[in-house]
């Protein structure tokens, strides 16, 4: 036994659950019963309430309280009360004054300015008619459940282009119950517009429970206020949002679970060594050691390497400063340090077993010693036996010899049977001791958790774990990537759910297709009952039914049971109940499933059901909703750049949302679909109490049926349909909790898998909503050493919310002159400092940060515009003599091009595009004509990159070089941050005012550090030279004067004509001006 349970534990990697980790695994699902359960338990709560929604004030930004930039917090509480307050209000406070307007303050919506009034507009969109008319099952092991809306818009949508209920919104909807109006949370996971077109979206419920939803939907049915029932579809991308404010709720209630407080709260700047290099220093310095005599490490970054004995650490890299290649070598560091650290108790568990497998051998060898004697013994004795009945002596010595041989052989007999017992309990001694080692040894390798890569994009994600994989000698199965944002083929095949996919088909596969199986057949019956109860909504009277109820005495006097009898029997007077729009549409609904091309148009809801109302229910805010015709805001695929550190996610997290819900066609999502139950007795515990409680009729009693009146034979069909739907109510409600615990069964399943497969590897690598989305199982997992590469970009709550109580040492590797994280509600930054990093308000306390100072990006005349931001910045000598590579051959200079650095000004205005963004139709056409001019004289297209800070300029730009061919790239400098190329071309668009976008200094110095080789500025240099603008206006002055190099007679490096020159013939030069056709075959020669 206990052999088998070693070879288990070995193949798994984990414990034997107790019943608390299992009830912590169950939590890993998402259930709104369990977050329900977390919302109960007091504040600060995560979702809006209607108190928020009539009074603001808790979500606006002059109310919240302000992030630290310097100094401590007085409490763990304060600290984490605070980043919950401000990401919270992050989240919800363009949604929560939204609807105060729309719903409580429509006078004040009113008076509001244009501008203000679309803003607040496009924040929300309503949609009335909202049904939940079923269930669906994705045959997703991600999450297999997915709950079917229904609604209805008042204007024609092109659901094709359109965003709106794209996958992550953040939809509220609003209904009446006993109680009052409820809210229900949700989030929008299939969107298909096919489906979209006839009224129909899957959603997730976050908060609430559907059949408590199903309940005031009948509720409202009886009690006329179906028209109070809205959706609300908000502007939030929830899945970036929750899984961290989730945490940081937990960390609320669980404040010794956070990690480095000493660091977060107190701002204790005292280093101190993390456990797992205290306890292997000698070991940890040796590795050291030689990490440093075989890399090639600079003075700063030789300097950052040497401070990982300290369990905080910052590492700040400037622009082209190898700080990523820092990082890949910390992580081989620590990688190696685990390793050998393992070996080094492996080997120690492995003497201290030699030492106790001593006696057992001695033990064991003196056994086999007497087994062997023992059978020596039984061959002589058997000899004697022989040789005794060969020479027969006298019976009374023959009985007296005999007897004495046996007496002998008995003894023999019973050595033997204690030498083998002996020698079998040394086997399993032997046995327990290797299973003891096994254990001992995963439970080291549990101390020292994997290693925890964390980015803010997947690019860099992407690049950091390739670099890694130079080093690392069996890949697979000891490198996991978390997420579907990877653009790597290799790291593909490292991807988790590629893993899970891979054990779902092998070790688990009997387990996870029988429960599959359980929840197909649930599937079925639930139609079934759907079935039966919509024939018995059209008041037709079947044998089934009849034979339910009837008594053998009734049958046997009523004759054969067809449903010819029972239609004489009835006669001609029994008027079948008229069936209702509803009733249509879901049987032809499902009548989809076979064939998509039937699918039908969704009913009103002031059709269903029309009932006088119980009971007036009181004013509300809901009741008067204003309802605004949709926004169709077709939004291009593309990353923009003036949104938050969160939906910039949005794409990403949509790969993966997709890839985990398996989206396919509509007929795929139709299959696994199953109508809810409709009817008054269904949800609504009164009725339902009021139907149970009728008693049968008289009639219903008599042993001759045929001997009744036409109207009792009437009052008995209808009661006989009344009692079977009852009936198959309730047997409906049974089939639904058993979909639900299946469902959840399903869903840990799959998470104890993923758990396993996490378990047996060494580096994981996710992005920060990754992190926080798969947090329970990072807390299982037990990671020693988180590193966070763009941790400048990162808000700290997204950094807290992915530590466990585990991480032993924290290392953030950015530079908080470069982009600070964005945020959806610009105030928060102005009053609340949110955008305000970890990093850089660690460096604030007085954490030491280690700086990495030698640049070997930029040639020295680019790096001249950084230099002033940072003090310790010096060129590499491998930058003398750069050369930039062509169809010719390396040249030293840019074909074509008089200058390597120039500001090419002008003064043509912006306009408003695509939105709130802006383009500039001029600039656009000087960075075309200039990168086909580039491209003309032999520059590589991959050597070109087009920055500009505005999403409508990036779209325009994408569009005019596709029709050119689209080899040339064009990014936003908001995405570029990390990359570089050879020439960079910056189109600021701006020429008439200067924003406060654009006068940023981290924007500014991650534009002007992105050029290894040339770099060419669009934009009015007079806009930027202003004293509000210092660090443009240091940079401009460097414009103004020539090249380094250059005699001081050569122009500035600043003008409205742009110098270029004949390659061939350099003294022969011609000027490109803005608005004009661009220059072509000046030179004569």
């Amino acid at each position: 036994l206990l052999t088998a349970l070693f070879q288990w534990h070995q193949y798994y990697q984990w414990k034997a659950l107790d019943l608390s980790t299992a009830q912590r695994l169950a939590t890993m699902c998402v259930d709104d019963s369990k977050e329900l359960q977390v919302e109960e338990a007091g504040p600060p709560y995560l979702y809006p309430t209607e108190e928020d929604f009539q009074d603001p004030e808790e979500y606006m930004p002059e109310t919240m309280p302000p992030n630290q930039t310097e100094g401590p917090y007085s409490s763990p509480e304060e600290y984490i009360h605070t980043q919950f307050k401000l990401l919270r209000a992050d989240c919800f406070s363009e949604f929560v004054e939204s609807m105060y307007y729309k719903a409580f303050a429509q006078p004040a919506f009113a008076a509001l300015p244009e501008r203000r009034k679309l803003a607040v507009q496009k924040n929300t969109q309503f949609f009335g008619n909202v049904d939940l008319v079923g269930v669906n099952m994705s045959f997703s092991a991600q999450n297999p459940t997915q709950w079917t809306l229904l609604f209805s818009t008042t204007e024609k949508v092109n659901w094709t282009s359109s965003n709106r209920l794209e996958q992550g919104r953040l939809i509220l909807v609003v209904a009446y119950s006993e109680t009052g109006s409820e809210l229900f949370w949700m989030v929008v996971t299939h969107r298909d517009p096919w489906l979209l077109e006839r009224g129909i979206v899957g959603v997730e419920f976050v908060k609430g429970d559907p059949l408590f939803l199903l309940h005031c939907l009948e509720f409202n049915r009886i009690a006329g206020t179906t028209h109070c029932t809205r959706m609300c579809e908000s502007s939030i991308f929830f899945p970036a949002y929750r899984p961290v404010l989730q945490t940081l709720r937990h960390l609320s209630h669980n404040i010794t679970q956070l990690p480095f407080q000493s660091y977060f709260v107190y701002g204790n700047p005292q280093p101190y060594r993390p456990p797992y290099i205290r306890d292997n220093l000698a070991l940890f310095r040796e590795i050291l050691q030689r990490h440093i005599e075989e890399g090639t490490f600079d003075h700063s970054q030789q300097c950052a390497m040497q401070a990982m004995e300290h369990a905080f650490l910052l590492v700040q890299g400037p622009p082209g400063t190898g700080k990523s290649y820092v990082g890949v070598r910390m992580t081989r560091l620590v990688y190696e340090l685990r390793q050998a650290a393992l070996q080094s108790v492996q080997n120690g568990l492995e003497a201290e077993m030699q030492s106790e497998m001593i006696p057992i051998d001695e033990a064991e060898q003196a056994a086999a010693n007497a087994l062997q004697e023992h059978e020596h013994g039984i061959v002589g004795v058997n000899e004697q036996m022989q040789q005794l009945h060969l020479n027969r002596p006298a019976p009374h010595e023959f009985h007296q010899r005999s007897q004495g041989l046996r007496m002998q052989l008995d003894k023999l007999y019973a050595v033997g049977r204690s030498a083998r017992t002996t020698l079998a309990t040394c086997k399993v001694q032997r046995q327990q001791l290797a299973a003891q080692l096994n254990f001992k040894l995963l439970q080291h390798r549990r101390t020292f958790g994997p290693i925890l890569l964390i980015t803010f994009k997947n690019h860099a994600l992407d690049e950091f774990l390739l670099d890694c994989m130079d080093w690392l000698e069996t890949p697979h199965g000891n490198v996991v990537r978390i997420g579907a944002g990877s653009q790597s083929e290799q790291l593909r095949r490292l991807n988790l759910n590629t893993y899970l996919k891979e054990e779902l088909h092998t070790s688990t596969k009997p387990y996870e297709q029988n429960l599959r199986r359980q929840l197909e057949s649930n599937i079925r019956t639930q139609r079934q009952i759907l079935d039966q109860v919509l024939q018995l909504k059209t008041g037709l009277l079947t044998p089934n039914t009849m034979l339910r109820y009837v008594s053998d005495e009734q049958a046997q006097h009523f004759g054969a049971i067809t449903q010819g009898m029972i239609d004489k029997w009835l006669g001609q007077s029994f008027t079948p109940a008229i069936s209702d729009e509803w009733t249509t549409f879901m049987a032809q609904l499902i009548g989809c499933i076979d064939d998509t091309s039937k699918a039908p148009q969704a009913p009103k809801m002031s059709h269903l059901n029309p009932t006088q109302p119980k009971k007036k229910k009181k004013e509300a805010g809901w009741d008067g909703l204003i309802v605004d015709e949709i926004v169709d805001t077709a939004e291009v695929e593309d990353e923009g750049v003036v949104t938050s550190a969160f939906s910039a996610l949005r794409q990403d997290h949509q790969k993966e949302m997709r890839s985990a819900f398996q989206q396919k066609d509509s007929l795929e999502f139709l299959k696994g679909f199953s109508p809810l139950l409709r009817g008054r007795h269904g949800y609504v515990k009164q009725a339902l109490q009021e139907d149970q409680a009728t008693a049968p009729p008289q009639a219903a009693q008599a042993k001759q049926l045929q001997s009744l009146s036409a109207e009792d034979r009437q009052a008995v069909a209808k009661y006989w349909i009344r009692k079977q739907t009852l009936d198959l109510f309730q047997r409906y409600k049974s089939v639904m909790a058993e979909f639900q615990e299946l469902n959840v069964s399903l869903k840990e399943h799959t998470q104890q898998v993923k758990l396993d497969i996490l378990r047996r590897a060494e580096l994981i690598g996710l992005t920060t909503t990754g992190c926080a989305s798969n947090l329970e199982l990072l807390r299982e997992l037990q990671p020693a050493v988180v590193i966070v590469e763009e941790a400048a970009e990162i808000l700290e709550s997204q950094i807290i919310s992915c530590l466990t109580p585990h991480v032993q040492q924290l290392i953030l590797l950015g530079d908080h002159k470069q982009l600070r994280p964005l945020v959806n509600n610009f105030a928060l930054t102005k009053f609340c400092n949110i955008d305000l990093s970890l990093f850089e308000r660690m460096g604030n306390n007085g954490i030491r940060c280690q700086m990495l100072s030698n640049q070997r990006r930029m040639t020295s005349e680019i790096a001249a515009f950084v230099k002033p931001i940072y003090e310790h910045l010096y060129d590499d000598p491998s930058l003398q003599g750069r050369l930039l590579p062509t169809v010719h051959g390396e040249l030293e200079k840019v074909p074509g091009m008089q200058e390597q650095v120039f500001f090419w000004t002008h003064t043509h205005p912006e306009r408003q595009s695509h939105g709130t963004s802006v383009t500039n139709p001029v600039e656009l056409q000087m960075c075309v004509d200039l990168t086909l001019y580039l491209l003309s004289h032999g520059v590589l297209p991959s050597s070109i990159t087009i920055l500009t800070p505005y999403k409508g300029q990036l779209i325009e730009l994408r569009r005019r070089l596709q029709s050119c061919g689209g080899a040339v790239d064009a990014q936003t400098i908001d995405r570029f941050q990390g990359d570089e190329n050879d020439i960079i071309i910056l189109s600021l668009v701006r020429t008439k005012n200067l924003t406060e976008f654009i006068r940023r200094q981290d924007r500014m110095v991650v534009a002007l550090s992105r050029a290894r080789f040339a770099m060419y500025v669009i934009g009015n240099a007079r806009l930027l030279d202003t004293p509000s603008c210092l660090h443009w206006k240091q940079a401009l002055q460097l414009f103004n004067q020539p090249r380094p190099g250059a005699s001081k007679a050569s122009r500035p490096r600043i003008h409205a004509a742009l110098p270029l020159c004949c390659m061939r013939h350099p003294t022969i030069t011609e000027g490109a001006f803005p608005g004009r056709p661009f220059p072509s075959g000046f030179c004569p020669n």
